[in-house]
């Protein structure tokens, strides 16, 4: 398969995040293209907002690549894995590549929403004035509250619409075992 047919999910990892639910997530795209090779060929890309050794909840660092503007124009789908909370560093390149991956993935899965907050405005910016020059948008860091979002759902919901009922149902028991 080609680089053009490639599904790409983007897996946005914020500091707390689920090593469980992250592992759990993995299984079920390896799972996906093992069990349909032909028709599934899911690459999934790690990322956060700078990239780097992000710490999960239980203290295990994963090293994840900067969130970059392919991952926003090639994104299948989004999925943002977090704790109860996340702290985000706002700045105009997050908020396009969020934007972006607003306009192009099918599935965003994301408690916290930000792809949608990227396409509002940006959120607690501040004007900073400082003497003999303009005012200037400066980077706001924003933490956000997390709800609930069951990831592993919203992946076979993805494969039902992608691969097919009997596909999602294969993956789901073998997830199962």
């Amino acid at each position: 398969m080609n680089a053009a047919d490639q599904r790409w999910v983007v897996i946005y990892l914020s500091t707390g995040f689920s090593l469980a639910q992250a592992a759990r997530l993995a299984e079920a795209f390896n799972l996906a293209n093992r069990l349909h090779a032909f028709s599934a060929d899911y690459q999934l890309k790690y990322v956060s907002e700078s990239g780097g050794l992000l710490q999960s909840s239980s203290g295990v660092s994963i090293a994840a690549d900067p969130l970059g503007d392919e991952h926003g124009r090639r994104a299948l789908a989004f999925f943002h894995l977090h704790g109860d909370r996340a702290a985000v560093n706002w700045n105009a390149a997050l908020q396009r590549r969020l934007t972006d991956i607003r306009r192009h993935a099918r599935w965003i899965v994301d408690a916290m929403d930000l792809p949608a907050l990227a396409a509002t405005q940006q959120p607690s910016a501040a004007i900073h004035v400082s003497p003999g020059k303009a005012g200037r948008r400066a980077d706001a860091t924003v933490e956000l509250q997390a709800g609930e979002t069951d990831v592993f759902a919203a992946a076979l919901d993805m494969f039902r619409a992608d691969l097919g009922d009997s596909a999602a149902q294969e993956i789901a028991s073998n997830m199962m075992r």
